[in-house]
Formats: structure tokens, C-alpha cells, sequence
């Protein structure tokens, strides 16, 4: 019996020390529904929309999905940042090789035209050829010759011989 005294005695006894603690009652008053036809509650002066607890477990996974699409979208403006310094990076690329491409094509011009001064003083337009020996007589004969580019004609002069001659000069190697 002691027991159930002492029992009530401390049930009292926390009532008076926390009273906050004591469940209150509220009245709450259905004043319309959403446009989605969720209830919208009026609970002492403030109003509330009411969610059934399918909606409250779409709303949970609406929420994680948002959260997911957001983290790809972080990603994926990562990603679009670094192919834009990429897409930077490729046209100074570019840039460079055209200036060195249009570098080259000027020296390549340079050349020809050396390549060309080069071969005009290697070929001579006109020449001139001598020789001088003797015949099998023992008798004194000049060799003498123009030569046009790669063309030439000789005249071989001796004491009563004279002749001439045409060819051509190929270059061996």
C-alpha cells in the first residue's frame, strides 16, 4: 500500500515541478483545400496545409531526387567549366599553329627564291671553253667553244685541219 501512495505522490509531484511538460489541446478548424485538394487547417491563429503520409513520402523522395540532380548538376558545371578552358586552351592552340603555319609559308618563299638565285649562278648562260693540245703528228690544235646553258658548240682549230662540233653537258651525279 506504501507503494501506491508514494507511486501518486511522485506522479503529483512531477506535474507541479513541470507543468510545460502537460500535454495542451488545440482546436483546429478546416478552412479550404489547395488547388493539389490538400486540406489547409486554421490552428489558433495561424493556418497549415495539411499532407497525407503518401504525400509526405513523395515530398521525401522528390526532396532526395532534387538533392541528386543538384550534385549532377554541380558536377556537370565542372565538367562545362574545364571543357571551356580546354575549348580556350585549343583555339590559342590554334592561333599559334596558323601564325606558324603562315611563318613557314613565308620561308618557304624565302627559300624557292634563294633555291632559285642559287641555281641561276650555278648554270652560267654563257661560257666560254679552250683547249690546246697536239695530234698524233705532233702538230699543234686548238679547241674552242660556246656554251648556251647546257648547250654547246666547239671548233677544232690545227695547222690543216678545222672541224666543229655540238653537244650537249649532262651532269653526272
Amino acid at each position: 500500500m506504501y507503494a501506491k501512495k508514494y507511486f501518486l505522490l511522485l506522479w503529483i509531484m512531477c506535474f507541479l515541478v513541470f507543468p510545460g511538460y502537460a500535454e495542451t489541446t488545440a482546436e483546429c478548424e478546416v478552412t479550404g483545400h489547395t488547388p493539389q485538394g490538400r486540406p489547409i487547417v486554421k490552428i489558433g491563429d495561424k493556418k497549415y496545409v495539411a499532407f497525407s503520409p503518401a504525400d509526405l513520402k513523395e515530398l521525401k523522395k522528390k526532396e532526395t531526387d532534387l538533392k541528386e540532380l543538384q550534385e549532377k548538376l554541380k558536377i556537370i558545371k565542372k565538367e562545362l567549366e574545364e571543357c571551356v578552358k580546354l575549348k580556350d586552351q585549343y583555339k590559342d592552340t590554334f592561333k599559334k599553329q596558323e601564325e606558324y603555319i603562315k611563318e613557314l609559308e613565308k620561308m618557304l618563299e624565302l627559300y624557292k627564291k634563294l633555291a632559285g638565285s642559287y641555281s641561276k649562278l650555278k648554270t652560267p648562260w654563257v661560257s666560254a671553253h679552250f683547249a690546246a693540245g697536239m695530234t698524233g703528228s705532233f702538230k699543234p690544235a686548238v679547241l674552242m667553244g660556246l656554251g648556251f646553258k647546257k648547250f654547246r658548240v666547239y671548233g677544232f682549230f690545227q695547222e690543216e685541219n678545222t672541224g666543229a662540233m655540238v653537244g650537249i653537258s649532262l651532269p653526272l651525279l
